[in-house]
């Protein structure tokens, strides 16, 4: 949850900061009508965006969780690490 709220957050950020940049009328107040009306592009991009950043926030947490689980792994094994193909 938090890194979809991170995510989340951050894509926000940058939808915002597209939208400003590339001219938008209303700047930071526009709503995603005035954002297709200045480009259906724009409009598909900011969208994807928005989707997209609680997704990779997500995605990046749970790499992030499921490394430092392995980490804790082979720190338990006295420091010797797991080879591939070894039992």
């Amino acid at each position: 949850m938090t890194g979809g709220l991170a995510g989340a957050v951050v894509a926000g950020i940058v939808a915002v900061n597209l939208v400003i940049y590339l001219g938008v009328e209303g700047g930071y107040e526009a709503g995603l009508g005035d954002v297709f009306g200045h480009s259906v592009v724009l409009g598909i991009v900011v969208i994807s965006v928005l989707v997209a950043g609680p997704v990779l926030g997500v995605t990046y947490l749970r790499r992030r969780r499921r490394h430092r689980d392995v980490a804790a792994v082979d720190a338990g094994m006295g420091g010797q690490g797991h080879v591939r193909g070894s039992s």
